[in-house]
């Protein structure tokens, strides 16, 4: 099965169970930047990228595999532990203030 179905299919899953957790559709955004950003990087680099063995480029292949890993990976990460995070800030201040309204 190649790679791209795989990782569509997991992080598919992945953002259903996330949206079941979270309720808060900006989960779309993960799967969007891991898979969709991440490839987008892998077919410029399958096509500037050059052949390893006869024509490296290798300005390229470092500027593609750094975006990648920033641009994707990296920032879908991020997008899931601010929803976390988030999430939790809110629901903590939403309990603070019904702490506060019973003792007043």
């Amino acid at each position: 099965m190649p790679i791209y179905i795989a990782l569509t299919i997991v992080f598919g899953v992945l953002t259903y169970r996330g949206y079941q957790l979270l309720k808060d559709w900006k989960i779309i955004l993960v799967p969007i930047f891991s898979v969709g950003v991440n490839l987008t990087f892998v077919f410029l680099l399958d096509k500037y990228g050059g052949d390893p063995y006869t024509n490296p480029q290798v300005a390229l292949n470092a500027l593609f595999h750094i975006l990648h890993d920033l641009g994707g990976t990296e920032a879908g990460v991020a997008i899931f532990t601010w929803l976390v995070y988030s999430k939790g800030i809110a629901e903590f201040s939403h309990g603070n203030q019904e702490k506060l309204a019973i003792e007043n």
